[in-house]
This record gives C-alpha cells, sequence and structure tokens, in this order.
C-alpha cells in the first residue's frame, strides 16, 4: 500500500531560503523530529515469545515494551540478497538499492543531495531500521517506510513511479511528467502539479486498462467509441455483448469545466 498526504500545520520548506536560514531549520528539523524516527529503543532486546504482529487485540497496550518489538521484528532491514535488494554497478561493486547500512548520525539534518534538492538524513543509532513512526506503527502493525516529502520534485517523482510501477515504461507517461515538471513554478504551492500528474496518470492508467478489452472489439463495433462501446454493450467471459438497455457510463476522473482553469486543456 502507498500513499502521499499533507499534514495540517506542516511547515513549508522553501528549500532555497531554508538552507539559510538556521532558525526555520531548526523549526523544520524539530519537527520533522517529532513525526518520524529511526531511532531504535532497545537494540538488543531479547526475542519475543510471540510474534508482536500475532497477538489478539485484547494482548495489545500499545505500551513500550510493545513498540520496542514491532520496531525490531518489523522494521529492521535483515534481508540483503541478490535475490531482493542486491544491485552490482558498473564497477562490480555490489549494494544495497535502500541503502542500508546507514550511517550512525547524531542529529537529524537536511542537505542537498546530489542533485541540488533537499535530502533528509534522520537521527539514527542502528544502521538497518527503517523510518517510522511510533503511532502509526503500533495502529498499523505492519512495516511502514514514512518519508517527509520535501520538494515537489520529490512528491511528483513519488506519485510518477507508483502511478506507473505496473506498467512497462511509456514514453507517453514520461512526456507528461516532464512536461509538468518543468512547467511548474518553484514559488508557487505544490497542490497544482500533483493534481495535473495524478490526473493525468489516471487517464493513462484507464487507458492502458481497457487497451486489452479493445482488441477483442469484433469488427461490426470498430467504429464504436470507448464511451458507445460501454453504453450499448457489457464485457463478459472475453466477449462483448449488446445489452438490452444503455448502459449509466460514469467517466472517471472527470476534469472541471471551468473555461481557461488548470483543468481545461483536459476537459
Amino acid at each position: 500500500m502507498h500513499g502521499i498526504g499533507k499534514k495540517c500545520n506542516a511547515p513549508t520548506i522553501e528549500w532555497k531560503d531554508l538552507k539559510n536560514n538556521e532558525e526555520e531549520m531548526k523549526n523544520v528539523i524539530d519537527y520533522i523530529d517529532s513525526i518520524v524516527t529511526t531511532i531504535n529503543l532497545a537494540i538488543h532486546a531479547p526475542i519475543p515469545e510471540k510474534h508482536p504482529c500475532q497477538k489478539d487485540s485484547s494482548e495489545i497496550d500499545d505500551g513500550l515494551q510493545d513498540y520496542i518489538e514491532l520496531i525490531n521484528k518489523l522494521q529492521h532491514h535483515t534481508r540483503c540478497s541478490p535475490s531482493y535488494c542486491i544491485r552490482t554497478n558498473r564497477e562490480g561493486v555490489q549494494t544495497c538499492r535502500f541503502g542500508y547500512p546507514k550511517e550512525h548520525i547524531g542529529s537529524t539534518l537536511i542537505r542537498d543531495d546530489k542533485n541540488g534538492q533537499p535530502e533528509l538524513l534522520t537521527v539514527r543509532n542502528n544502521p538497518y531500521i527503517n523510518l517510522h513512526n511510533r503511532i502509526q506503527l503500533q495502529g498499523w502493525r505492519a512495516n511502514v517506510d514514512l518519508k517527509p516529502v520535501l520538494s515537489i520534485h520529490a512528491a511528483l517523482q513519488y506519485i510518477s513511479k507508483y502511478a506507473s510501477k505496473a506498467e512497462p515504461s511509456s514514453l507517453a507517461f514520461s512526456e507528461i511528467f516532464k512536461q509538468i515538471l518543468n512547467n511548474s513554478n518553484p514559488d508557487d504551492s505544490s497542490l497544482s502539479p500533483i493534481q495535473k500528474l495524478l490526473l493525468n496518470s489516471s487517464f493513462l492508467c484507464i487507458f492502458k486498462c481497457q487497451r486489452g478489452r479493445v482488441k477483442k472489439q469484433p469488427e461490426e463495433l470498430e467504429d464504436y467509441s470507448l464511451f458507445e462501446l460501454y453504453l450499448t454493450h457489457k464485457f463478459s467471459r472475453g466477449q462483448w455483448k449488446k445489452c438490452k438497455k444503455e448502459n449509466i457510463v460514469r467517466v472517471w476522473p472527470h476534469p472541471s469545466s471551468y473555461r481557461n482553469g488548470d483543468q481545461w486543456e483536459a476537459y
């Protein structure tokens, strides 16, 4: 399960300004430290008799011991292997694609990555602990990976990665991503470009899902548009069958009809 969201009252990060403002940087880091962590409160804790995910609801108390057991059972990266995360670069060096083991960090910091984008390094006392939130971990009771989004660029990359993950690489999608990213004003809110990418990626995914069915469209229906096809027929057991009554066709996503608005071109 993957998702992206915006927290109320989260600080606004303008990376160029933040780098030169120590007080604001401290406020941002304090906020990040309050919602995510890579600290293991009991690195050498003994293995519990019962797996924390196998507990009955009556056995869960949300206490510190429960949290420690969840960290060591669910948030500890332990499966470095060629079949899972080990990759070999051009020089023949093998590394974990998730970056483990990670260096010990005495205090959380944000720095430039190789592309000049903000990179978060959280305080950690264990090189294999995954970024998480205690409340969310104890509620979800499964492996989680929470990562604060520090820029529009990172948000768009995340959305594009998972919107196209199950499909082969698509030139159309990559072009959409580049166009939206290039036309995004760094001074504007991140909401508009993210909405545009989600809208376009939704259209693309729907098209790919329907493409297999349309290929099976018989010759007598080849002049039907996709809307007309679903209005008068249904796809059942690998074949298109005519319906006795017209269907109600719901078109989603439905772009706004506001003239000259952000979604006018798509509409």
